[in-house]
């Protein structure tokens, strides 16, 4: 996803009707009465609000690389699968008509960008890791199929230095999810006669990160590089699995892996056009895509919550040392070494919003990053009341 200064939200509307036409989906053992659904879907514009920083993503058909559609029954078993892949055209509404749907009364579950050959998330049907496919996801049961994060790696920065090597090879690397959009619709009917008409609105299932980095107001950090290619900024105990269910039979699941964390590396950004980014000794800032740690869907609306202890992120920060660096303590660094800071986020992460979470470097970091979750007295968070994506963006404050 690449930063725009606006977000539109998506629109899916699913049109079944009786109609004949030609299909090859899912139609061994199907029952001899079938029907036809057609599927229009486009993105619509909402308005931006103002806040601390103001830049929105923006979403367009560039965003989505593919989409599934499932179709399940009371006993929670796929009927039907279909993947299209909108192309990046400017138009607005795109049609895609199937046949030999079996008749009957279904759940319509739309899910965007979670194909584990294109996109950074690793598909499961039960127990096994799959891509899901059209054939392959038939007959199973909704809540067997659900996403984790996709195994990555550590920064070379992390990686070429003895001492933080050792640590992290305790801790096990994911790359950053991709941006999962899910809708849902339900009492589809299926039948041979009169046609039926749902709409669904597809939504981010993933929230962001967006950290903001002040190291001028102290200047224990001011000889710590964040432009540099293997900076980074990683997040421990990440949720376990995000299901596709209507309702709560999906959505983040309840529990986390401490030692499961994000890795994302590369430099942070300067830019700040229009003041959509940066104000005051705030100079820097990266977006991140994560997964929620609300503990499920019965908990989106409380957005001001306090995340359970067992689900709190824990963010740390790596940059580089310049020549003349100091970490905290007063043991000096050799130049193209890295520097940590790390501490806990409280309040949760809830699906389509933005948490803005700023960094006052207040010490010189450490040499290591921890190889779990501890309390550190250097870093103090304060996270204001989560809004949505669309709309106005969550402030932390963290100093380090």
């Amino acid at each position: 996803m690449r930063k725009k200064g606006f977000y539109l939200w998506s629109l899916l509307v699913v049109l079944l009707t009786a109609t004949s036409c030609s299909s090859d989906h899912n139609e061994d053992d199907l029952p001899a009465k079938t029907g036809t659904f057609e599927l229009n879907f486009t993105f619509e514009g909402t308005s931006e609000k103002t806040r601390a920083s103001t830049a929105i993503p923006e979403t367009s058909w560039k965003n989505i690389n593919q989409i599934q559609f499932f179709l399940y029954d009371s006993k929670n078993k796929v009927v039907f699968s279909s993947i299209v892949a909108p192309t990046n055209s400017n138009a607005g509404l795109k049609t895609y008509t199937y046949t030999a749907i079996p008749v009957g009364e279904y759940t319509l579950v739309a899910v965007a960008n979670a194909k584990s050959d294109k996109d950074n998330v690793t598909t499961y049907i039960s127990s096994a890791p799959q891509t899901w496919t059209e054939g392959n996801v038939y007959n199973m049961e909704i809540k067997d199929l659900f996403i984790k994060h996709k195994p990555g790696s550590w920064s070379t920065a992390i990686t070429g230095n003895t001492g933080a090597k050792a640590v992290v090879d305790k801790l096990f690397p994911h790359t950053e999810p991709s941006e999962i959009f899910m809708g849902y619709a339900t009492g589809i009917k299926i039948s041979t006669a009169a046609p039926h008409k749902a709409s669904v609105n597809l939504k981010r299932e993933v929230s962001m990160m967006r950290v903001r980095i002040d190291q001028k107001t102290h200047k224990e950090a001011k000889d710590v590089d964040f432009g540099a290619a293997t900076a980074s900024v990683i997040l421990y105990r990440l949720p376990d699995q995000m299901g596709i269910g209507n309702g709560n039979l999906g959505g983040i699941g309840t529990t986390s892996t401490e030692a499961n964390a994000v890795s994302v590396s590369g430099a942070f950004s300067s830019a700040n056009s229009n003041n959509a980014y940066l104000d005051g000794n705030f100079s820097l800032w990266k977006d991140v895509i994560v997964f929620p740690n609300n503990g499920g869907r019965a908990n989106n609306s409380a957005t001001t919550a306090t995340a359970d202890d067992s689900r709190k992120y824990f963010v740390v920060l790596c940059g580089i040392a310049k020549s003349g660096h100091y970490y905290s303590g007063g043991k000096q660094a050799a130049a193209g070494d890295p520097v940590f800071w790390y501490g806990q986020i409280k309040e949760v992460f809830t699906p389509n919003t933005i948490r803005e979470v700023n960094l006052i470097l207040k010490t010189g970091g450490l040499p290591t990053p921890p190889d779990k979750v501890i309390d550190y007295s250097g870093l103090e968070i304060s996270v204001s009341e989560p809004e949505k994506w669309s709309s106005n963006i969550v402030v932390s404050t963290i100093e380090m």
